[in-house]
């Protein structure tokens, strides 16, 4: 989907944030593709919220690398608390159970992806200092 509209998301008004990993549905590519191209335009950021929301456990976890590396300016930091999910077969107004989500797992992967101090500061208080101008 975000590669359907990469022409147009850059031209908006407002910086665009894309929630749940922008919900990559495949691994990064060598130099990190259409995606990659529009976090370094600056007006593209990319939240690490929800990585269960990706086809397989790694691959949050190989997008976040390939984002830090490329484009740590435009990446933010989301619990996605309270984990919410849609059951298969459920509409769209029916109340589907939370996610149980440890906060010691939450804790765990945060430490893994962001592993020094000064990317924790830059992820978690700077990126978004700068974005929302506060």
């Amino acid at each position: 989907m975000t590669a359907a509209l990469a022409d147009r998301l850059p031209q908006l008004p407002a910086p665009v944030v894309l929630d749940h990993f922008a919900l990559a549905e495949a691994g990064p590519q060598e130099g990190g593709g259409v995606l990659i191209d529009l976090l370094r335009t600056g007006r593209m950021h990319v939240k690490l919220s929800a990585p269960y929301r990706l086809a397989s456990p790694g691959l949050a976890a190989r997008w976040a690398r390939v984002f830090l590396q490329a484009a740590p300016q435009a990446v933010l930091w989301g619990s996605d608390w309270p984990h919410t999910a849609r059951e298969p077969g459920r509409g769209a107004h029916q109340v589907s159970p939370y996610r149980p989500v440890p906060p010691q797992t939450l804790a765990a992967t945060f430490r893994e992806w962001l592993a020094t101090p000064g990317l924790r500061q830059q992820v978690l208080a700077g990126n978004p200092r700068a974005l929302y101008a506060f």
